[in-house]
Order: structure tokens, then sequence, then C-alpha cells
């Protein structure tokens, strides 16, 4: 529910994984994700619908028994109001060492 009452928001979230490799642990995964949601224009009467869509994509792979590698993209579109709609754009390389 949304705060004052005015409207239910509605959402989905999917993420899937593939695990692949001798130790179990490397995957590269996928994630799909939207909703609406009610924005107040002058008073609780005045209601318009907002969306939002985002999408990504991860990985990890261990290189070596010390050595392991990890990475994101994404990107994310959000309706605004009396706006142009903004787009969010992500991406990390990761690299992580034990000892």
């Amino acid at each position: 529910l949304t705060p004052g009452d005015s409207g239910l928001s509605r959402s989905f979230q999917f993420q899937a994984r593939r695990y692949f490799g001798s130790s179990g642990t490397d995957y590269v995964g996928f994630r799909l994700g939207g909703g609406t949601s009610p924005a107040e224009i002058r008073s609780i009467a005045d209601i318009a619908i907002l969306n939002q869509f985002s999408s990504g994509f991860e990985t990890y792979r261990r290189i070596t028994r010390l050595m392991t590698l990890s990475g994101r993209l994404g990107v994310s579109r959000e309706e605004r109001l009396y706006r142009s709609e903004l787009m969010h754009y992500y991406g990390d390389l990761g690299m992580q060492f034990r000892f």
C-alpha cells in the first residue's frame, strides 16, 4: 500500500542464475524488474501513474584458488512528473584476492 491511501503500487522482479564450473560457485545471472506507482499531482484526487523498468546482468568467476572476478551491467528507466524520463546506467568490475 502507498501512504495516504492514494492507491496501490504494483511491481515485479525476476532473477535467474546459472551456476557452472567444478566449484559450483561460478555463475551468470540476469535480472528484470518493473512497476507502477501512483503520484499525487495536486491533491489526493488528482493521481498520475508513473512507471519504472530495470534490467541487469551479472557474472562471478573463480580464476584461481585465490582469485575471483565479478562484473555487473544494468540500466533502468523512471518516469517523472513534468520532466523527461530518467535513465540510470551502471557497471562495475571487481577482482578479489584471498590470502
